[in-house]
């Protein structure tokens, strides 16, 4: 396993409006070194009334998205933090947890990277639709 570490930068992995000619990408651009297409297990859903996804990493499947390589990531991390509504571990206000997961490359590689997922005590809002390709857009 090939593992890129913090000397590398801090990574994310972004599966939904952080992505590449998505609504946030902006919010994350200035602070993006190097970028590339990756995927975790979990379950990837589209939260219909917010118009935006989350995932679960307690259930099983594949969510597809990039892994973002940042730049200054003290201040990155403020930012996105943010924009996802991380206020701290274990915070009950937390719109999403920000959590280390493993990404998979397509050519085998392997690293950690931060990954903002839907807290696991929280229950998902009453419209959400499974995705079962794991990707964001998707045609619903």
């Amino acid at each position: 396993m090939k593992t890129r570490g913090e000397s590398e930068g801090c990574l994310v992995f972004v599966y939904g409006t952080l992505q590449s000619g998505q609504a946030n990408e902006a919010v994350a651009a200035s602070y993006v070194q190097k970028k590339w297409r990756g995927r975790i297990n979990g379950r990837l859903y589209h939260l219909a009334d917010r118009g935006y996804p989350a995932v679960l990493l307690e259930e099983e499947g594949v969510v597809w998205g990039e892994c973002l390589q940042l730049k200054n990531p003290e201040k990155a991390l403020q930012v996105l933090d943010a924009l996802e509504e991380y206020f701290g571990e274990d915070d009950t206000r937390n719109e999403y947890d920000r959590r280390r997961c493993l990404v998979c490359s397509d050519d085998g590689q392997e690293w950690e990277a931060y990954v903002y997922v839907w807290p696991e005590k929280k229950a998902l809002p009453r419209k959400t639709i499974v995705l079962p390709e794991g990707r964001w857009p998707a045609k619903i």
